[in-house]
């Protein structure tokens, strides 16, 4: 599994969204499956702050993503353990991919036309150093899409 000229994607786009991140889920109701109100929300804060690092249109290559989650501390962790969990990873819910799901769902259509061109995904969740505010940092990295054409894999050779 390669991406073309891994080490060289064509455009990187960064942004933080400050607050509590949220899952992806779909709650079930008397009229069947739907999108909670709070993850509607929560989408529409992503494209928000995405907008502040993106490209003019979207892209068509493979994309590599990176969220990465930072809660804060539960308020009922006892003083002396708080130092210990501090910048360290988050082991309880919600799950990455879930976390990471809802956060593709929000640049599909912006960063890239579909979420299937996310060929590597890297995600995590922990807890912020230091105390800080919750937040979730986002890293999008494009690649130049595959030739369409011999030719164009070829070049011009005359």
């Amino acid at each position: 599994m390669s991406i073309p000229d891994e080490d060289k994607p064509v455009a990187t786009y960064a942004f933080t969204i400050p607050g509590k991140p949220v899952a992806w889920c779909r709650a079930a109701g008397t009229k069947g499956r739907h999108t909670p109100q709070k993850l509607r929300e929560w989408k529409k804060k992503v494209q928000q702050y995405a907008l502040t690092d993106k490209p003019a249109t979207p892209h068509t290559g493979p994309i590599r993503l990176l969220v990465i989650a930072h809660y804060a501390l539960p308020k009922s962790t006892p003083q002396w353990k708080q130092p210990l969990m501090r910048g360290g990873d988050k082991c309880t819910l919600p799950d990455v991919d879930n976390l990471a799901k809802g956060v593709m769902d929000a640049l599909q259509g912006m960063h890239f036309e579909n979420d299937g061109q996310v060929s590597r995904l890297m995600t995590g969740k922990g807890y912020a150093p230091g105390g800080e505010e919750p937040e979730l940092k986002v890293r999008v990295d494009a690649f130049a899409p595959y030739p369409e054409t011999q030719e164009e894999y070829i070049g011009d050779s005359s």
